[in-house]
């Protein structure tokens, strides 16, 4: 697709998920796409309802080799349901969500 984004209608989706980063600065998303361009972006990926933790609440996105906080993303229009946090979860938290997951 244009910009390295798969090609609309592909059907890539990332939605309800809890993502657990262990750097503070780490990405969340590197793709292709632009910043100035979220609408052929989300035509492209979908992106909702996730929870980030990373150290200190830092995550980057990179878009076609473009650079930018997570703020930056979604005051740009993208994702804006998602959400980061910095209260890392425990390893017995973490064990607690596949259980509840996997129904045990």
């Amino acid at each position: 697709g244009p910009d390295g984004l798969p090609p609309v209608g592909y059907g890539e989706s990332y939605q309800n998920n809890i993502c657990i980063l262990p750097n503070a600065g780490d990405p969340y998303v590197y793709s292709g796409g632009r910043f100035s361009d979220p609408d052929a972006y989300d035509a492209a990926i979908k992106l909702s309802n996730n929870t980030i933790y990373a150290p200190d609440a830092s995550v980057t996105v990179t878009l076609s080799g473009d650079d930018g906080s997570f703020e930056d993303f979604q005051k740009a229009g993208f994702d804006p349901t998602s959400t980061v946090s910095g209260d890392m979860p425990s390893n017995e938290q973490i064990l607690q969500w596949g259980r509840e997951l996997l129904g045990m």
